[in-house]
C-alpha cells in the first residue's frame, strides 16, 4: 500500500467528520495564502524613499506635506508615520 491509499482509507474510516475537517483545512490554507500575498506586497513597497521624503518634509517643518505623503502610501511604515504626525498635531 502506498501513502495515498493509506490516507484515503484513513479518510474514509473517519466518516462525515473528516469532510468538516477537510473544509476547515481548506479555509485555513486559503486565508493563510491570502495573508501571505498581501503582506508580501506591502513589504515590497519602497519604504526607504518614503522615509527619506517624510524626514525631508519634517525637517523643513512642512507637516502638512508629510501627512499627505504618509496618507497616499499604502506601506505599513507610512501608517505608523501618519499616526505619529497625528499625535504631534494634537499637542
Amino acid at each position: 500500500m502506498n501513502a495515498f491509499s493509506t490516507a484515503a482509507t484513513f479518510f474514509k474510516e473517519g466518516g462525515v467528520f473528516m469532510y468538516f475537517m477537510l473544509a476547515a483545512a481548506l479555509v485555513v490554507i486559503s486565508i493563510a495564502t491570502e495573508r501571505f500575498l498581501v503582506i508580501g506586497r506591502a513589504s515590497g513597497l519602497n519604504t526607504r524613499k518614503l522615509i527619506d521624503d517624510l524626514l525631508r518634509c519634517v525637517q523643513r517643518g512642512d507637516l502638512v506635506s508629510a501627512r499627505n505623503l504618509s496618507r497616499m502610501s499604502g506601506a505599513p511604515a507610512a501608517q505608523v508615520a501618519d499616526a505619529i504626525l497625528q499625535v504631534s498635531d494634537a499637542d
